[in-house]
């Protein structure tokens, strides 16, 4: 067992430098005490010989919780919440694994996620996510009727839409339920169109979305296709304080006026939830999950990068989604009606 694992630590470890960095909330460590980073990236590690042998702790600061090294090309550990080891004893003997001790232009990266508790963040700190989960909603045949209000700093908007949960589609490769929608929106600046939801329902409550197509009638017609590579997942199985990682490529294609645009985003978030609270909207005062979701995007295409937080809060019961918050965006809940009965 330590032979291959030394081998499959090996051939990751394949470079001669190791670029530590770490989010807002804490620090790495080394067991040797030799390496340390806290804030940001930090001075990369030389790996030039068959002696290095380190394991990294993810320290977090008061308030905060390790997620796990962060998933990415040439990342370490990517997806673990434990200790990474890395060592090159196992490159004795691979010439080509040598070669890499000889270069110095081999990166590989070994980041920290940590993530703010929800007693620092906001939210109650009790509950368990699972009472928003409705597995009516994922379920063949199933209508939702809803009305939201959405503002921001630039106008406001009102949607109206009708859904259908239908079974026996494929997307991506994938075999997939799709949730239909018409969609009507009010306001400063109003538009029809109609979207097409690909998504999977595994079980545990949990659901894989796949993708969206979405067909814009007015004012300009216009054709999009949002692909989700492999997926993006949303988990209600969070006990209050727990969080996740989830990450995927979004490679849109949108067709307008004979032109079709491209671009692939490569999209990271850490989702926690924040326990069950009261929150009003303009349909009343429900009890409700509290979800906090923290995003980074970075575009392949354009070479642009960022990152935002927004807020989300789901019904407890029927799991309809009552309000999200980003910044000075906010879309609320007006009405809603799953299989004719009202919320």
């Amino acid at each position: 067992m330590r032979a291959l694992l030394t081998l499959v630590l090996a051939a990751t470890l394949a470079g001669c430098k190791i670029q530590m960095s770490t989010t807002t909330g804490g620090s790495i460590t080394t067991a040797s005490g030799n390496f340390s980073c806290t804030g940001g990236s930090c001075t990369p590690i030389d790996v030039t010989d068959l002696e290095f042998d380190e394991t990294f702790t993810a320290e977090p600061d008061p308030g905060f919780s390790f997620v796990g090294w962060r998933k990415k090309q040439r990342g370490l550990c990517g997806g673990s919440t434990d200790s990474c080891r890395l060592f090159t004893s196992g490159f004795a003997g691979n010439n080509l694994l040598l070669s890499f001790l000889d270069k110095d232009d081999e990166v590989f990266f070994l980041e920290a996620v940590f993530t703010e508790n929800s007693s620092a963040g906001g939210g109650s700190g009790t509950g368990n996510a699972s009472s928003c989960w409705n597995e009516t909603l994922v379920s063949p045949g199933t209508t939702l009727v809803a009305s939201y209000a959405s503002s921001n700093g630039s106008g406001n908007l009102d949607f109206n839409y009708d859904q259908i949960i239908e079974s026996g589609f494929t997307f991506n490769g994938m075999s997939a339920l799709r949730a239909t929608s018409n969609v009507t929106a009010t306001g400063d600046s109003p538009s029809t169109s109609v979207t097409k939801a690909y998504f999977q329902a595994p079980g545990g409550q949990r659901i894989r979305s796949l993708g969206v197509e979405t067909e814009v009638l007015s004012p300009q017609s216009a054709f999009s296709t949002n692909t989700l590579d492999p997926f993006e997942l949303k988990r209600f199985d969070l006990a209050a304080g727990e969080s996740y990682v989830t990450s995927f490529d979004l490679i849109s294609e949108t067709t307008t006026s004979g032109q079709t645009f491209s671009d692939t985003t490569s999209i990271e978030r850490t989702v926690r939830f924040d326990g069950v609270e009261s929150v009003t909207v303009p349909a009343g005062t429900f009890d409700a999950c509290r979800f906090t979701v923290m995003t980074t995007t970075s575009s392949t295409t354009v070479g642009t990068s960022s990152t935002g937080t927004d807020t989300e809060w789901y019904h407890v019961g029927t799991g309809t989604l009552l309000k999200n918050q980003e910044d000075d965006s906010v879309t609320e809940l007006k009405s809603a009606s799953i299989n004719g009965v009202d919320i």
